[in-house]
């Protein structure tokens, strides 16, 4: 499958797989810096794990990828249910994108 074809599900659950070995987080820290230019800000907010308003679209070793039902915006969790991410599809796209690399 052509990577500009697949959709945002199968890109998070190919991170996932792929960096198996490494600490997301770690991953996603480094990307920090890269998302503050990019202008998708984001102050590490812990939720509620998305128990309302939100869709689980994939979920694996306690990282989580949602959509919010009313918005369509998405974003990223890790374990402990603090946003790494979010944003719109594109945007979740690209940030996956970088974790691929």
């Amino acid at each position: 499958m052509n990577e500009d074809k697949k959709t945002i599900k199968e890109m998070f659950e190919k991170i996932l797989v792929e960096k198996a070995g490494e600490k997301i987080s770690e991953i996603f820290d480094k990307l920090e810096e890269n998302l503050k230019k990019e202008g998708l800000p984001n102050i590490p907010t812990k939720t509620m794990g998305g128990k309302m308003f939100w869709d689980n679209i994939v979920e694996k070793d306690g990282w989580k990828l949602q959509r919010n039902s009313f918005t369509r915006h998405y974003r990223i969790l890790n374990p402990e249910n603090i946003r790494k991410a979010w944003g719109t599809e594109e945007a979740m796209k690209n940030i996956i994108e970088k974790l691929i690399v």
